[in-house]
């Protein structure tokens, strides 16, 4: 499951990041993605972020985007309901 935080890219951002990462498989996420229009909030958090996903979980998929480029969705027989925003 893709999961979406919308205003993402926070002060409190990396320690979000750090629970989700840790939760991902027990709630059955597999892609995380900070979404924020703040385009310098997201390069210092979502950048900083982005690094605490890859040194705890290399195989999770983890995005940062201004623009919602990640929140794309192609539908898949079986699986809907399957996003979440938070």
């Amino acid at each position: 499951m893709k999961l979406c935080v919308i205003g993402g890219a926070g002060a409190r951002s990396a320690f979000l990041t750090k629970s989700l990462v840790k939760s991902a498989r027990d709630i059955r996420v597999d892609h995380i993605v900070l979404l924020d229009n703040d385009q310098q909030k997201l390069k210092t958090y979502g950048e900083i972020s982005r690094e605490l996903a890859r040194r705890l979980d290399p195989d999770l998929t983890f995005e940062v985007t201004p623009d919602g480029s990640g929140l794309h969705h192609h539908h898949h027989p079986g699986r809907r309901g399957r996003r979440a925003a938070v």
